[in-house]
């Protein structure tokens, strides 16, 4: 049953997600590109990325929080109908973790993306097409789903069917480390850049 349950709460996060981190950085972002606040803020002695930077802190911790009370909550359900199997406390912390850096990792781009493209509908076709990718990533080749960080959801998921069983899969935490290093050199360093091209 636990199985079936973080199964079924993996495929939720690829569906759910990644437009929903999409909207999510569209809206703060669009504030600054419609009302002048890129002008505003630089008038104010503060530079476009650093600004990019405190909307991640703000906005980040709500999306782990978003992230990690749905999978808290799912264990709790499972708990109070009275699952009897042991839980998997290694595979539920696992993914909770690795999802966390996933979705961070998505919201960072999104959040640039949206600071660099002005149409807002552009991120959220972006989004739309992550939905596809992280769908479908189990069936990718794993080099295949490293290149993107919509892959890695089909990386995160410690369980799903093969053929009719329902079995755990070895998940590569060393990948959720990996991305979450990549992920925040190169939000560093893409918005220090935007500080200098937008200053």
């Amino acid at each position: 049953m636990w199985k079936l349950l973080l199964a079924s709460e993996a495929m939720a996060f690829c569906l759910i997600a990644p437009l929903l981190l999409a909207v999510l950085a569209s809206r703060v972002v669009d504030i600054e590109h419609t009302d002048g606040g890129w002008l505003l803020s630089s008038t104010a002695g503060v530079t476009p990325g650093s600004l990019l930077r405190a909307k991640f802190g703000v906005l980040g911790s709500l999306v782990a929080l978003g992230t990690l009370v749905p999978t808290a909550g799912l264990a709790v359900f499972g708990l109070v109908i009275g699952v009897s199997a042991p839980f998997p406390t290694a595979q539920w912390l696992g993914f909770a973790a690795m999802t966390v850096v996933i979705n961070l990792t998505v919201l960072a781009f999104h959040l640039v993306l949206s600071a660099r493209v002005e149409n807002q509908l552009v991120g959220l076709a972006v989004g739309v097409v992550g939905i596809l990718i992280a769908t479908f990533s189990q069936v990718f080749p794993p080099w295949a789903a490293h290149l993107i960080p919509w892959g890695y959801y089909g990386l995160a998921t410690p369980a799903d069917f093969v053929g009719t069983d329902l079995v755990w899969f070895d998940v590569s935490y060393a990948s959720g480390l990996a991305l979450a290093i990549a992920g925040a050199v190169l939000f560093g360093v893409v918005t220090r850049r935007f500080d200098r091209l937008e200053g």
